[in-house]
């Protein structure tokens, strides 16, 4: 939902919820780990091969990498 890298002096605020719908996609990742498993696949590259529900392995609601300065308050996340 959220991503960032190399980012500095990122903020996300406010009253607000963000829904990450997570029954419909663990529903998806529980069968996207099976169909990698069986392919070899172990770690989280490369995209998931096809025949699986995600295209790519599963996104968690806020990614930041390699970030500075960064400030989160206020805000529930769900699912």
């Amino acid at each position: 939902m959220i991503t960032g890298h190399n980012l500095e002096n990122v903020s996300i605020t406010g009253r607000g919820k963000l829904d990450g719908q997570g029954k419909a996609w663990w529903a998806a990742y529980l069968q996207t780990v099976k169909i990698r498993e069986k392919s070899g696949i172990v770690e989280r590259e490369p995209d998931n091969p096809e025949g699986c529900n995600l295209k790519y392995p599963r996104p968690g609601v806020i990614n930041l990498y390699n970030c500075k300065n960064v400030f989160i308050s206020g805000i529930t996340i769900i699912n």
